[in-house]
């Protein structure tokens, strides 16, 4: 009995070591995302009109309707309507060329106060399937097929409904057009609505 006791109490330590040990290694003192000013009214609408864009590409039947067009200052406006979900969010996204890239900043709670969990990744341009050109956790570059697989089972399991894969597979292509990203959306009524309310329950749920 004292054998099986300490042998529970032995697990009970190397599970509670585990996520210190993660945490020491990826995560940072300070976030590499300077902080995000408050949404504008101008942020708002343009989500709203992107959100119809991408209810119009649904199940589109005419030749060029499921293209949808985000310019990146636009983005960066939708990443701050973000705050009023996440208030402590950080986030930024550049094109450099052909290259998308975005980066984001958390707060962790940890022992010492707080500690940062840093993210980057840049997405090229491409045709057939989402490919990453690069990604990093905290001060550690991660092989792209790793972080884009780890990336869409991440989703599934936060936003549940199969939305990472329901992502993925809707978007088919990606150009840029000098400051603007043009991407092909191959999504049915049925995986729209799944992601949309998916993104936006978890976004309450914190």
């Amino acid at each position: 009995m004292r054998r099986f006791l300490r042998f529970l109490v032995g697990l009970c330590v190397i599970l509670a070591m585990i996520p210190l040990g993660l945490g020491l290694v990826l995560l940072d003192d300070k976030p590499n995302v300077e902080a995000m000013l408050p949404p504008k009214p101008e942020d708002v609408r343009f989500t709203r009109a992107f959100v119809q864009k991408v209810r119009q590409a649904t199940d589109a039947t005419e030749p060029g309707a499921d293209v949808i067009s985000l310019p990146v200052d636009a983005l960066r406006g939708m990443m701050r309507l973000g705050t009023r979900f996440l208030p402590s969010l950080r986030a930024d996204a550049i094109i450099e060329g052909d290259v998308v890239s975005g980066s984001a900043s958390l707060p962790v709670p940890w022992l010492t106060g707080t500690k940062w969990l840093n993210v980057r990744a840049s997405v090229p341009a491409f045709e057939g399937r989402v490919s990453l050109r690069s990604a990093a956790i905290g001060p550690f570059d991660l092989p792209p097929d790793l972080a884009l697989a780890a990336g869409q089972f991440a989703a599934n399991l936060i936003l549940g409904n199969n939305a990472g894969d329901t992502i993925l597979r809707s978007a088919t292509s990606l150009r840029i057009d000098n400051q603007t990203m043009i991407f092909t959306l191959r999504l049915n009524k049925d995986g729209r609505g799944n992601v949309i309310q998916s993104v936006f329950r978890s976004l309450r749920d914190g």
